[in-house]
């Protein structure tokens, strides 16, 4: 019978009971590490925080003297358990203990790291002092980052971590893009593509989408783009920015209707520009050079409208325009949506 193997036994339940630690460990560490480390543990001021970290993380701590010790540290200095373990569980020792110990705990504490990014964060931005807007910026830019790409790993953040905490990457704006990694790929390769996108982003409120065909067009002319957008963000109200951008982008001729109502506005247009903002028939008018009526408005009454502009039924918005009061008593009978009731 080995009397000193016995001693160490009794002496690590005695240990593991005392410290609350999983009484699992004896059947799984040698039993001098678990010896060595429940002393440790016992030695620190953070043995009462030891005890709720998983199984696992003890099991690996103490198999680690090395990170046992450097997890103590955390832990006395306030980071909590539950953090202490997400982190371990995205980190080899070897990495994590290259990092300050006090920075580290730190980015634990701070509640506006999100738990799933924690050694991302370590890596690419612990040196930056960020401000709240910006990390919850970061959180969400992190989140659409990893969700949508489908190639890129973390190849972009070292060289290009400021976009993550950009509007224009945080926001929902490029989530419907089918090519997300290429569009990104741009973004960092052009700063004009990013400028324009983050026009029109401010112009529209921070709540625009675009679709692949907006960015086809904003890659081809990002520059000309901008400087238009620009000028539109002068022009407008601060109550006709988002209709509007909303409006362009839904048109899908970004270049030339921005031209185009800029020439209007220089050729004495500009009270019909404002108006064109109040909805999407107005809009689609202004630039086909048609007359808005405001009788117009309406869900119904805008499909109409748009229809009859952009298939230039010319000889139906005549009649519109010429028997009015006509058109408006057999609104939406069977007879109006006839083929030849509109063809013109």
């Amino acid at each position: 019978m080995n009397v000193e193997k016995i001693r160490i036994r009794r002496e690590c339940c005695r240990l593991l009971e005392k410290t609350r630690m999983q009484k699992s460990l004896t059947k799984q560490c040698d039993e001098q590490l678990l010896l060595d480390g429940c002393q440790k543990v016992m030695e620190s001021e953070a043995a009462s925080q030891f005890q709720y970290l998983e199984a696992d993380v003890q099991k690996r701590l103490i198999e680690t003297p090395e990170l046992l010790e450097y997890v103590l540290g955390l832990l006395q200095i306030g980071s909590s358990p539950a953090r202490v373990g997400t982190l371990l569980g995205q980190t080899e020792a070897e990495e994590l203990l290259l990092y300050n110990k006090e920075r580290v705990a730190d980015i634990l504490m701070d509640q506006g790291v999100a738990g799933e990014h924690l050694l991302v964060y370590l890596k690419y931005y612990q040196d930056l002092e960020l401000s709240l807007e910006q990390k919850s910026l970061l959180r969400n830019g992190l989140h659409n980052y990893f969700s949508l790409q489908k190639t890129c790993g973390e190849s972009l953040l070292a060289e290009n971590r400021e976009i993550f905490y950009s509007k224009v990457v945080a926001g929902k704006m490029l989530n419907a893009l089918s090519d997300y990694d290429g569009c990104l790929s741009d973004i960092v390769h052009s700063h004009e593509i990013f400028e324009a996108l983050d026009e029109i982003l401010r112009i529209g409120g921070n709540r625009q989408r675009i679709d692949d065909e907006n960015f086809r067009q904003i890659k081809e002319q990002p520059g000309t783009i901008k400087d238009f957008l620009q000028w539109a963000d002068r022009f407008f109200t601060d109550e006709e920015k988002p209709s509007f951008m909303e409006f362009l982008l839904s048109n899908h001729s970004l270049v030339y209707d921005l031209r185009r109502l800029k020439d209007k506005v220089a050729n004495g247009m500009d009270k019909e520009a404002h108006r064109m903002t109040g909805n999407r028939a107005s809009y689609i008018a202004f630039f086909y050079n048609n007359e808005f009526i405001e009788e117009w408005k309406g869900e119904r009454m805008e499909e109409l409208m748009i229809y009859a502009i952009t298939h230039k039924k010319k000889a139906f918005l005549s009649l519109l325009k010429e028997k009015k009061e006509l058109f408006f008593r057999y609104l939406f009978t069977p007879s109006c949506f006839k083929e030849s009731f509109m063809t013109g």
